[in-house]
């Protein structure tokens, strides 16, 4: 039982459309490890961080920080609306704008991103 209070549980609610609340909502682990994944993301070298944490029902992901200065990569992120398609050709995930190799660290499973 113990073990299973320490687990990070960390839920992450999207915005469900413009001018909704998005929310954070986790245990003091995981709210811990979230604070260091921001600070890696704005100390670190690789400008990122993760948080590998639990929704409630056991599934277990990571959650990734990244810090974004370019003007150019936010007009391409997608919006992040849940309910809301965003309809511009142009839009893409975050991930398009990581590299392979600092995506696998931030997992845990490898990649040299230094």
């Amino acid at each position: 039982m113990d073990s299973e209070r320490r687990a990070p549980k960390l839920h992450v609610y999207a915005q469900p459309f413009s001018h909704g609340d998005a929310w954070l909502v986790g245990n003091r682990d995981s709210l811990i490890a979230l604070r260091d994944a921001i600070a890696d993301a704005l100390e670190g070298p690789v400008h990122a961080g993760s948080v590998h944490a639990f929704a409630t029902d056991g599934e277990g992901y990571t959650a990734i920080v990244l810090l974004e200065e370019d003007p150019e990569a936010w007009n391409r992120l997608l919006l992040p609306y849940a309910e809301l398609s965003d309809e511009r050709d142009e839009a893409t995930h975050p991930f398009s704008e990581m590299a392979r190799d600092l995506y696998k660290m931030l997992l845990g499973r490898g990649g040299d991103a230094t």
